[in-house]
């Protein structure tokens, strides 16, 4: 099995710098406003305030410190096969437009490990801002991907 295309001390790097942010962010409402503006990340019609609260409250309770780090390091150093064997169905490659830099070498991965790869950019969008702020335009976007033929 191969880990990943990146060497270990890179794959350790990455996950203490996201674990850090994380464990930053989750600590106080203010660095969590900070990292994630509320006017951006509160869904429409719903109370800055009070969403903050219910996501802060959610982190404190259900997120250990370890579980954290364990998400970073898994999903960073998920074991691909070698050879990775070839497939033969479509596939499409998301990502916001203001996070382009840090998809590009994962995308190039993906699409010399899976040539029919269709990259896909959605414009003015962040890191999982689609799925979570948006969907409906999400949900349209799988089922326009599931439907197509």
């Amino acid at each position: 099995m191969n880990a990943n295309p990146y060497p270990r001390f890179l794959c350790r790097l990455i996950a203490i710098k996201d674990w850090i942010a994380i464990m930053l962010v989750t600590k106080s409402m203010r660095m969590m406003k900070l990292a994630a503006p509320p006017e951006r990340w509160t869904p429409a019609g719903e109370d800055p305030e009070e969403h903050y609260r219910k996501i802060f409250d959610f982190e404190k309770h259900h997120f250990s410190p370890r579980t954290i780090w364990n998400v970073f390091w898994s999903t960073n150093n998920y074991a691909m096969p070698d050879p990775v064997p070839k497939v033969n169905t479509r596939i499409e490659y998301w990502w916001g437009e203001e996070e382009r830099r840090a998809r590009k070498n994962d995308l190039a991965y993906t699409r010399r490990v899976y040539p029919q790869t269709v990259p896909k950019e959605f414009p003015g969008l962040t890191h999982a801002e689609l799925v979570l702020m948006f969907p409906e335009r999400f949900y349209r976007e799988v089922t326009r991907f599931l439907s197509e033929k």
